[in-house]
């Protein structure tokens, strides 16, 4: 079953989902109504013909605050179906790039694209060379993968290690997810789809190295 978001007013005001959601709220249906910690605000869902309930119920439901990286703390809920939580096919965007799947922690298989897999565009240069770049929307995914190669990666003269930061490769990982599908850093936590070792292995497979077994 698809998500459910929730957006409480702000001083009796109805905040517009796009404001923060971004572009995870296109397409969405919204209805004005009461949510988690008896808030006023808007609940908001991608409604299909087989797919038609945005109501809140606590009993039936996991609702997470939007945590507070980039600071959207409170700002929006979302809500998981306990019996039927969302399928990576109920979250995979029709845009979906080019990539490999990888088995998650629901036991399905998500469709990570590397860096590799985004197409490069060419850009004229004043001498007459060309400059190739991804799109400005992928362009964050590349130059972090570029900067942490930068920064924590150590080699010495037989070997490279990789340092590991669990909160920023978290994250990274979770704008990676979200390449090809519609999903948030709480649902990531929430349907427990990143386990420390798997966050591990495909941190190691977008910078081309290898764990020690």
């Amino acid at each position: 079953m698809r998500p459910l978001f929730f957006v409480p007013d702000v001083d009796g005001r109805a905040i517009p989902p796009e404001e923060v959601l971004g572009e995870i709220a296109t397409g969405m249906d919204k209805i004005q109504c009461t949510g988690p910690e008896n808030k006023s605000g808007r609940m908001c869902a991608w409604l299909t013909p087989q797919d038609r309930e945005y109501r809140y119920f606590p009993d039936q439901q996991t609702w997470t605050a939007a945590s507070g990286h980039g600071g959207d703390a409170g700002r929006y809920y979302v809500g998981i179906s306990n019996e039927k939580p969302p399928t990576e096919r109920e979250l995979l965007r029709p845009d979906h790039r080019r990539g490999q799947f990888v088995k998650l922690g629901n036991d399905e298989q998500w469709l990570i694209t590397q860096p590799e897999h985004l197409e490069r565009y060419p850009m004229p240069q004043a001498d007459g060379s060309l400059v190739w770049s991804v799109d400005a929307k992928y362009n964050s995914i590349v130059t972090h993968i570029d900067r942490i190669k930068a920064s924590r990666v150590v080699r010495d003269s037989e070997s490279s290690t990789f340092i590991f930061d669990d909160v920023e490769d978290y994250y990274f990982l979770c704008s990676v997810l979200q390449l090809n599908y519609r999903i948030t850093n709480e649902m990531v936590g929430t349907m427990r789809l990143f386990s420390d070792q798997a966050i591990r292995e495909i941190i190691a497979a977008l910078l081309g190295l290898k764990l020690d077994a």
